[in-house]
């Protein structure tokens, strides 16, 4: 039979979640902002519930909340820190607060500050972005030249010059 209680994290496994250091969570549950569990020997634990909570209430599009609704860490994947946003999107490392401070691509913001992105709104963030679907015709079209379209100008076939340098044979 499947028990209704919820998950116990360690405050090393806190600590990995939201990509802090060991005693970042604890300075969370001192200032009273993560619910804690104190165990017999003075252990504490932290419910998964309440760790949800904590980052669902804590995200924001630019400085506008923009909280979810969540129960479990499952369901909002895990949390990337701006550097590593930017290593995903090819960025230098000031690239992502420009779309943070936008409120283009939610955050959330942790105990004294620092910036973490949820996996999810980074896919939805690249996925509004996608642009080329649709772009070229289907080759099914009545196009009697083929695939593509006519309003793009054709690049020219490069050669190379007695310097060794490509130049457009149409310029040659």
């Amino acid at each position: 039979m499947k028990s209704n209680l919820d998950v116990f994290f360690t405050i090393r496994e806190v600590a990995e979640v939201l990509l802090m250091g060991p005693k970042g969570p604890y300075k969370l549950i001192k200032s009273g902002e993560l619910p804690f569990v104190k165990i017999g020997d003075g252990s504490l634990r932290v419910l998964e519930s309440d760790l949800a909570r904590y980052i669902c209430e804590r995200r924001l599009r630019g400085r506008i909340p923009d909280r979810l609704e969540c129960r479990k860490l499952d369901e909002l994947g895990s949390l990337l820190r701006v550097r590593e946003v930017a290593e995903q999107l090819k960025l230098g490392s000031k690239g992502p607060y420009k779309h943070i401070g936008d409120g283009e691509l939610p955050h959330i913001r942790i105990g004294d500050g620092s910036i973490r992105v949820l996996e999810s709104d980074l896919i939805e963030f690249v996925n509004k972005r996608r642009r080329g679907d649709g772009f070229y015709p289907s080759d099914d079209d009545d196009d009697p030249d083929g695939p593509g379209s006519p309003s793009l100008p054709v690049p020219k076939p490069l050669t190379q010059g007695p310097n060794g340098k490509h130049i457009r044979r149409d310029v040659a």
